[in-house]
């Protein structure tokens, strides 16, 4: 079985995710009904304006409004509000999940279940030019957010100082609590978000979350804080997850550079300090640890690109060279050396802007010992692939 970084990967299906799970009410449009919505609100007069917490906030697409009423697109809202919307494309119900509130609500229809209580709509949602629409004041005072409309300046202002941070997995979200560290969890998206405990923070500034499943029912979720100025310290907390607790949880420190590590491998949980690398079973208990200063020859903190039963990839964070360690005899390869030109290996030790070190990112390895990585040149722009047979 080959290896794959996860680092690329993980992103991109979080960001499919977040698509899919909030548009893909869109590809079911009826047309019809789409017409007829479009006429009704576009009768209205000059744009809708929206502030949040008393600045503007800007939609991509506009608000409308329709007998009062100010609808706003359904992506939209969630990215301001911070709440995960799902559309079910069974039963044509839209869920709207955030911690301490579930609603339902049946697309067009003249109810909806907030926690269980049924409650009557006065508008339900629309599917306007193409796009579906939910109306504002609802979903706002459903979560208990102020809404006040200046009808004079044509204004929403919505008040929301949310202490939470959310992020997604697939068809995972999870929100983290900034103040008390506690994260909650809604998975799948369309179910009450459940509180799996406190994370060990100390947040700074920046804050963003994120959740990968693994195979065996367990979790890994990863908080970023950067922090500073010009923003170039990084606080990385990671914790493993199972049966809806946390479990262990680590924190590393990266100066400057900072590259995401990967998190598990071959379905085992893994846990960074930044220094020793702590590989987890199922159930949370530690198999193996690897001293990294120890085995990269540098007491520095470490990022890591790979893990297999054969080797370690690796990075100072410092001097920023990327490291294989074959795990047969611990030996070191300086990857750059092995693979770049005299003037791009001069520039990775030289040069210190933004940091030192190489561009080098592994992408993969073979069976048979091949490992495949990608460099983006400084000195030429260009990409190359290039590839590193492990000795025996």
């Amino acid at each position: 079985m080959s290896i794959k970084s996860k680092a690329v990967t993980v992103m991109t299906i979080l960001s499919l995710t977040a698509v899919m799970s909030a548009g893909s009410v869109l590809t079911n449009t009826n047309p019809a009904a789409s017409a007829a919505s479009s006429s009704v609100l576009h009768q209205n007069s000059g744009p809708i304006q929206v502030t949040l917490n008393g600045g503007s906030y800007i939609f991509e697409n506009a608000p409308l409004m329709d007998k009062g009423t100010v609808y706003v697109p359904l992506r939209d809202l969630g990215e301001m509000l911070g709440i995960q919307v799902f559309w079910d494309i069974t039963t044509k119900d839209i869920t709207i999940t955030y911690p301490g509130t579930l609603i339902h609500m049946p697309f067009g229809g003249k109810e909806a279940i907030i926690n269980g209580k049924k409650v009557t709509l006065s508008t339900p949602a629309r599917i306007i030019d193409g796009r579906a629409y939910l109306p504002l004041r609802f979903v706002s005072e459903s979560l208990g957010i102020n809404v006040q409309w200046n009808a004079a300046k044509r204004t929403v202002a919505v008040m929301h100082s949310s202490a939470y941070t959310k992020g997604l997995g697939v068809n995972t979200a999870v929100w983290l609590n900034r103040k008390t560290g506690e994260v909650l969890v809604a998975h799948p998206f369309n179910t009450k978000p459940v509180s799996i405990g406190k994370l060990d923070l100390d947040l700074k500034e920046y804050v963003t979350i994120d959740a990968q499943l693994l195979t065996g029912g367990g979790m890994m979720l990863t908080v970023i804080d950067n922090y500073g100025e010009p923003h170039i310290h990084n606080n990385v907390y990671t914790a493993y997850v199972k049966n809806n607790k946390i479990v262990k949880q680590a924190k590393a420190y990266y100066f400057k550079r900072f590259e995401r590590s990967i998190v598990s491998y071959d379905n085992h949980p893994l846990l960074l300090d930044g220094k020793t690398l702590t590989v987890l079973d199922n159930e949370g208990t530690v198999i193996k640890t690897y001293d990294l200063p120890a085995l990269g020859g540098k007491d520095e903190e470490y990022s890591v690109a790979a893990v297999s039963e054969r080797f370690l990839i690796i990075r100072p964070n410092d001097t920023g060279l990327l490291t294989l360690i074959n795990l047969k005899n611990n030996s070191r390869t300086l990857l750059y050396k092995e693979l770049l030109t005299p003037e791009e290996q001069e520039y990775s030790e030289k040069n210190d802007i933004p940091y030192y070190g190489d561009e080098l990112r592994f992408y993969e390895a073979s069976e048979n010992g091949i490992l495949t990585f990608s460099y983006d040149s400084p000195l030429t722009g260009k990409n190359r692939i290039l590839h590193y047979t492990m000795k025996p």
